[in-house]
């Protein structure tokens, strides 16, 4: 018995054979169509991730806002130095600390060598280095509560012969507001009982400039 397809195909044949030389045709099995690969077939690359955890310590410990290689403006500079100050207490703190936020992707190599330079220009200024000495006792980024529940935070307080002298950083012009910003810092150490001292502005950029005074 010819079944329905080999029936088909005789009918078709004889007519082709019917058409000419140049119609060719040719019987053959039906090919399964390949299945799609699934994800599972892919090959795939493997990265190492880590916890977000981990990436949010990384930008709370990196205090840049610049890219590319190099500092990008005043305002990138000063956050960076601000950080990285308040991790100094003498002058021997400089390389470990660039060093560890070098290998930790905060700062390129072109990064801490400029910033190198600016740290050690701080810490090495006549009316600065006996406050970065390793016999002082030091309290960096210290948050005083203020009376209304706000909070302050003093760059430097130096304890050092019976006095508290206190150091800001900035970075851009000297203005009135800063001495008032002092002040304000210095009222608010009186009151939880540390001693008067003296009040520095050290004003970081291509020199470093100071505006002292002594508090009563």
């Amino acid at each position: 018995m010819i079944q329905p397809n080999q029936r088909a195909y005789r009918y078709l044949k004889a007519y082709l054979d019917t058409q000419g030389e140049e119609t060719f045709f040719s019987q053959g099995e039906k090919s399964k169509q390949k299945p799609k690969s699934t994800t599972a077939d892919q090959p795939y690359l493997e990265f190492e991730t880590s916890s977000w955890k981990d990436r949010l310590m990384v930008i709370a410990e990196a205090p840049k806002q610049w890219s590319g290689g190099e500092i990008s403006t005043e305002v990138a500079r000063g956050k960076m130095l601000h950080g990285l100050l308040a991790e100094i207490v003498s002058a021997a703190d400089i390389e470990p600390t660039l060093e560890r936020h070098r290998k930790g992707g905060n700062l390129t190599s072109i990064e801490a060598t400029e910033l190198r330079v600016l740290l050690h220009q701080v810490v090495e200024h006549p009316a600065l280095s006996n406050l970065f000495s390793e016999k002082v006792d030091v309290l960096n980024e210290a948050e005083v509560l203020e009376p209304g529940g706000q909070t302050s935070r003093p760059d430097r307080v130096i304890l050092l012969n019976g006095r508290a002298d206190m150091i800001d950083y900035k970075t851009g012009a000297m203005r009135p507001e800063h001495r008032e910003q002092m002040t304000g810092y210095r009222r608010l150490l009186n009151d939880m009982g540390y001693p008067s001292g003296n009040n520095i502005l050290a004003y970081i950029g291509e020199e470093i400039k100071i505006d002292q005074w002594q508090s009563n």
